[in-house]
């Protein structure tokens, strides 16, 4: 089974595992998918010797590259009751130049209690996760709200 299969059947696990949540659970899945595609006759790569400014180029006089990716992401967080969550961030990913397999993995696995306490909020947070350190990254699956595309700063 290949890798991006892997992927879509750990996703449909994950989303039946979660289909049937205690009372009181809030279910969440957020998906995202993008892709290019590049068809480059000019001069072989920088990246391989060449002149091209492109990671594509021809070989030699007369051909051509094609090179092609599709990224596929998937999260999926359970809010059970007021105290405690979890949630899953997958990734799929294939280059048509790199391997033929594609690759697979988890961005961020964790667990989430917290508990109200006077004057404030207690909230432990287990597993792997990326830390709340960007203002430009803040939306589902590690996107930014803000605008279409990234700026420098922040990154």
């Amino acid at each position: 089974m290949s890798r991006v299969a892997n992927f879509i059947v750990s996703t449909l696990v994950l989303a039946a595992m979660a289909a049937a949540p205690a009372n009181g659970a809030d279910l969440r899945v957020f998906v995202a998918a993008s892709g290019w595609g590049m068809y480059a006759d000019g001069p072989s790569s920088w990246l391989a010797g060449g002149f091209g400014k492109l990671s594509a180029g021809s070989g030699s006089d007369g051909s051509a590259e094609t090179l092609a990716a599709l990224d596929l992401q998937a999260g999926l967080r359970i809010n059970i009751g007021p105290n405690w969550a979890a949630f899953t961030h997958l990734v799929a990913r294939a280059e048509s130049d790199v391997s033929e397999s594609g690759d697979f993995g988890v961005t961020q696995l964790w667990l989430e209690g917290s508990r109200d306490l006077s004057g404030g909020r207690l909230r432990t947070r287990a597993g792997t996760m990326f830390l709340p350190t960007s203002r430009e990254n803040v939306g589902e699956l590690w996107s930014s709200p803000y605008m279409i595309s990234l700026s420098a700063l922040n990154s």
